[in-house]
């Protein structure tokens, strides 16, 4: 539809006063590189509750041969991290044009128009692609006026998956080309207008506002890739009664299909005050060290809380995941690993070291038993410390080895093989009204939980009681 002549008038006057400076020779630039059409590689997004890739298209005008963009047909294949195409049939599409720097408006309403669509042949899967089609306004008056050498945003594609068992996501695109003999249209057209622009010789011009095809280059621009899974946390710790439980969040993923978490036993342990030279030390240990499997995403009872998040600049605090060790006194290290999503096909699998931490298991043993006061003249506050789960008993022998009685605590009561949560406790020493001055000794007797091959291990505290004695 022509544009009416007021409106022309205007439009030529005003595309005469933007480019009056500039040559309108066709040499200046080939006319099949006319504009620029830049693709950054996808933005992956890839959480627990939702997977997709983004495409961000700009647009650069390159010649003085045209200067108001009129529509475009593009035809892309998206490809993931092993360079194999992605599944079509899993995907869905849309457009983003909320940040188009292209979009003008008429009456309110934009005067451009996307569509896309997934174009997948079950029969035929490597001529699938993604189809993109910008639609400009009938009249050049609305259509969008380039400066040149400036970039311009088009639209973001958007791809999503269907559900949450698509694996590896989109990281590159490219144009939909060639199948062997086969060619797939791609095209972008500006709004000719006679008394501005210079027709190309390869154009032939109906009349004015005609659309000519226009020539591009294709630019890509890479986006920065977030680094390995980047782990701040691993930590294990020992819950008691030959349990541990392993923790670790991570910063950031990156072709991560998901954790592995190996144990092992090593002879040595490395005492060093810094943190960082004792977990290198750890880190050399060498793999075939840990041959215990604590947890692996892929065993179904751990897929849902090992799983990685494949691609994501964000991290996450994963589930905890336990462990039941097999001695005391031993000195368990444990690797976390990662495998690479991009490398699921692999068998066997290739796992790649995180972390390593260690854990030295206790002895069921009181680690500590303190009375104050002591000496004392009626009352001694005995403060206790059981590194593990125990059966306890606590018994006061006179200066004749005669057993006078046994003790409570503040939260077990009294310990006669009474089950005791390894922790810290008070237990209370009173004296018998009529109980003569002197030493007298409190055993600690603890008995292991499930660990028959331990001894029992004992704690004694002597404690003197002095009649009308005072501590001030």
């Amino acid at each position: 539809m022509k544009i009416k002549t007021f409106h022309k008038i205007i439009l030529s006057l005003f595309l005469f006063v933007c480019i009056s400076s500039i040559s309108y020779a066709q040499d200046l630039i080939r006319p099949d590189t006319a504009m620029t059409v830049i693709l950054n590689s996808p933005r992956v997004k890839y959480e627990e509750s939702f997977r997709q890739a983004e495409v961000d298209i700009y647009l650069v005008r390159e010649s003085n041969m045209w200067h108001l963009w009129e529509n475009a047909t593009f035809q892309m294949i998206f490809k993931t991290l092993d360079s194999s195409e992605i599944d079509y049939s899993k995907f869905d599409v849309e457009i983003d044009a909320s940040t188009s720097e292209v979009i003008t408006f008429r009456n309110g309403a934009p005067a451009y128009s996307f569509y896309a669509k997934i174009l997948h042949d079950s029969q035929r899967p490597d001529m699938s692609r993604v189809l993109l089609r910008v639609l400009g306004p009938d009249e050049a008056i609305y259509s969008k006026l380039f400066e040149s050498n400036l970039e311009l945003k088009l639209c973001t594609v958007i791809l999503k998956a269907k559900d949450m068992s698509t694996t590896l996501p989109p990281v590159s695109v490219e144009w939909k080309e060639f199948k062997g003999d086969k060619v797939y249209f791609q095209s972008t057209a500006y709004t000719y207008i006679d008394s501005v622009n210079t027709a190309p010789d390869y154009a032939v011009v109906k009349d004015n506002e005609d659309h000519i095809e226009i020539g591009w280059l294709t630019k890509f621009k890479e986006n920065i890739f977030p680094p390995p899974p980047m782990v701040p946390e691993f930590e294990v710790e020992y819950t008691g009664n030959l349990n541990s439980i392993c923790r670790y969040s991570t910063l950031s993923e990156y072709d991560n299909a998901g954790f592995v978490i190996k144990r092992g036993e090593w002879r040595e342990f490395y005492r060093d005050d810094n943190i960082e030279e004792r977990n290198a030390k750890y880190d050399a240990i060498p793999d075939s060290v840990f041959n215990v499997v604590v947890g692996d995403y892929r065993m179904p009872e751990y897929n849902s809380r090992m799983r990685g998040l494949i691609y994501s600049h964000s991290g996450k605090k994963y589930v905890p995941i336990p462990d039941t060790l097999d001695h005391r006194m031993v000195n368990y290290v444990y690797r976390l690993y990662y495998e690479k999503a991009s490398e699921q096909y692999l068998d066997p699998p290739l796992l790649y070291p995180l972390a390593t931490r260690n854990l030295l298991t206790p002895n069921g043993v009181i680690t500590q038993a303190t009375a104050s006061p002591n000496p004392c003249s009626e009352r001694s506050i005995i403060k206790y410390t059981v590194d593990d789960d125990v059966y306890l008993t606590c018994e006061v022998f006179d200066q004749n080895g005669a057993s006078v009685k046994k003790l409570s605590d503040d939260v077990n009561g009294l310990l006669d093989k009474t089950y005791v949560p390894r922790g810290v406790y008070y237990a209370v020493f009173d004296a018998p009204e009529l109980a003569a001055q002197g030493l007298y000794d409190v055993y600690f007797i603890a008995y292991p939980v499930n660990d028959k091959s331990v001894e029992i291990s004992t704690a004694n505290v002597k404690i003197q009681l002095i009649r009308g004695y005072s501590n001030y």
